[in-house]
């Protein structure tokens, strides 16, 4: 950028010198004629012409080269080339310039013409053509000047939280009269002195003077995006109510440069979409270590895939009445060669933000069904084997044929497999997830509703989905003997479940109270460290045999 505009400053310094010279070797032209017919100077018209286009050529490159202080520059060159043929006509009493005088004039409008499409065009190329913000392009170079000047502000990184769900519902065009009207409510909010910029999809920056109550702005800007937004799509009116996600950093206390600016508000909006959403958090030094450790688990994702480090457990499950093996579910462990273990939590967590749980979900349904095939088809009762689904893969198109084909490839009774999913994997992609469970239960495998009550919608999707078996989450099983509010819940989420036909399974189970209300309940199964852990796989295959 420097190198440019010094580029450009020398080019108008020589363009002017050059003007210059000419100015004077016109007059020069004009008193010294090779020759004269009927008094006429030709060799002066014609050089006049000449010299008048060349210099016309030359406000023309310095309008290009700088739209504002070249359009300037030009026309005070061009008024004073005016100027210097108008006064050659008065002094020789020849008329031979006026048509270079009205050529001049024709190019000094022809230059302000110029300048404002170049002006429009540069305009255009740093805004948003949707909302009218800045665009990208145009938020860097915003940020480079304001890094330059060295003045203190706050850069807020805006995400609007599920804002998939109104393209793919109601359409982009839909979505996009969202997008304007988020963006007229955010300059309202932030006023003159701040500067908006849409980065692209529903990404937003906003950039705060030192001085403004980010806090306050911050939680007026989440109130005010919050608000009521009404679509009329096919005569019928839609009433949204979205939350945005912020990411916060200031310069230059956090940072000093463009680069690191974003990278680290990016962070912080990490951060907030972690916590819940409709959130706004603050960039931290420790945030960005976790950032490291996160790309360090995905390396170690990718590398256990790769040499089959990861191994699976399997945990025993329970009729509640007869301690009865029903079967196992599967869960997957991560060791290194070198003995450190990364907790589950944390590369399922990792995972999930990437496309690499599609890779584990494949790895384990692979190898659990590998592993089992075999002993399942001589065991004389049938157990069911579990195994966890995560919501992109459930919500992706091929996941059931990736299943039916591992089912074919191992032989593996598909009526003893069973896919726990989540309600949560059901809120973007429900046509898809449903169009995926019917497949599977075309060729007999069950399907479970995992964490079942921790959702918003379980009953509606107990309606519409074909479920065998609920799910009750391990936090109410915590909460037995604290109150009677979690007893009461779990008594109803039991009933609610034997009404739709499935059975009922409750997993943590850790103490003896739990396991008697469980029981009393009508509970159908459990799971826990009440009766086992989760067990190697041939201790799990003892198991089975031992409880023939």
């Amino acid at each position: 950028m420097k190198l440019r505009k010094k580029t450009t400053n020398v080019f108008i310094f020589f363009s002017i010198l050059a003007f210059v010279l000419l100015m004077i070797i016109i007059p020069y032209i004009e008193r010294n004629p090779i020759y004269v017919f009927d008094g006429q100077k030709y060799q002066s018209i014609n050089m006049n012409g000449i010299i008048s286009a060349f210099m016309s050529l030359i406000c023309i490159l310095i309008v290009c080269m700088s739209y504002k202080t070249g359009l300037i520059i030009s026309l005070i060159l061009m008024t004073l080339f005016n100027l210097q043929m108008t006064l050659a006509v008065i002094r020789y009493q020849s008329y031979s310039a006026l048509p270079g005088i009205a050529n001049a004039l024709i190019y000094m409008i022809a230059l302000i013409i110029m300048s404002r499409q170049l002006q429009r065009r540069q305009t255009d190329a740093v805004t948003d053509i949707l909302t009218g913000l800045l665009n990208r392009r145009g938020l860097i170079q915003y940020l480079e000047r304001a890094t330059k000047e060295k003045k203190p502000f706050t850069l807020l990184y805006v995400d609007i939280d599920d804002f998939k769900y109104i393209n793919d519902n109601l359409g982009h065009k839909y979505g996009d009269q969202v997008l304007v009207e988020l963006s007229r409510r955010m300059t309202t909010i932030i006023g003159e002195k701040a500067i908006a910029s849409r980065l692209g999809g529903d990404e937003f920056v906003l950039i705060l003077p030192a001085k403004e109550d980010v806090e306050g702005l911050t939680q007026n800007l989440l109130f005010k995006l919050n608000e009521k937004i009404t679509l009329k799509a096919d005569e019928t009116e839609n009433n949204l109510y979205l939350t945005a996600s912020v990411g916060s950093v200031k310069y230059p206390d956090d940072c000093r440069d463009t680069q690191s600016l974003l990278k680290y508000a990016d962070i912080a909006l990490y951060q907030a979409k972690n916590l819940g959403k409709n959130k706004c958090v603050s960039f931290d030094k420790a945030m960005e270590q976790e950032i490291f450790r996160h790309a360090e688990v995905e390396s170690i994702i990718k590398e256990s895939l790769l040499k089959d480090y990861f191994y699976l457990v399997y945990q025993p499950q329970y009729e509640a009445g007869t301690k009865r093996l029903r079967g196992f579910e599967t869960l997957i462990r991560l060791t290194m060669p070198d003995g450190t273990s990364v907790a589950p939590g944390e590369f399922i967590s990792v995972a999930e933000k990437t496309d690499l749980i599609i890779l584990i979900d494949e790895y384990v349904v692979n190898r659990a069904l590998r592993e089992f095939s075999e002993y399942m088809k001589s065991f004389n009762r049938r157990y069911t084997l579990s195994i966890n689904v995560s919501a992109k893969n459930i919500c992706r198109r091929g996941f059931a044929d990736m299943v039916i084909k591992a089912v074919d490839k191992t032989q593996f009774p598909a009526e003893c497999l069973e896919m726990e999913i989540t309600e949560y994997c059901l809120v973007n992609s429900l046509d898809i997830a449903v169009e995926n469970i019917n497949k599977l239960k075309e060729i007999g495998i069950q399907i479970a509703l995992d964490d079942f009550g921790t959702g918003y919608a379980s009953l509606s999707y107990l309606s519409k989905l074909s479920v065998d078996l609920l799910k009750i989450d391990k936090s109410f099983i915590d909460d037995i003997g604290v109150g009677r509010k979690a007893e009461e819940f779990i008594s109803a989420v039991i009933t609610i479940g034997h009404l739709h036909g499935c059975k009922v399974i409750s997993e943590g189970v850790e103490q003896e109270n739990q396991l008697s209300l469980l029981q009393q309940k009508g509970c159908d199964f459990i799971q826990g460290f009440i009766w086992n852990k989760p067990l190697p796989y041939e201790e799990a295959l003892n198991l089975a045999q031992n409880n023939l």
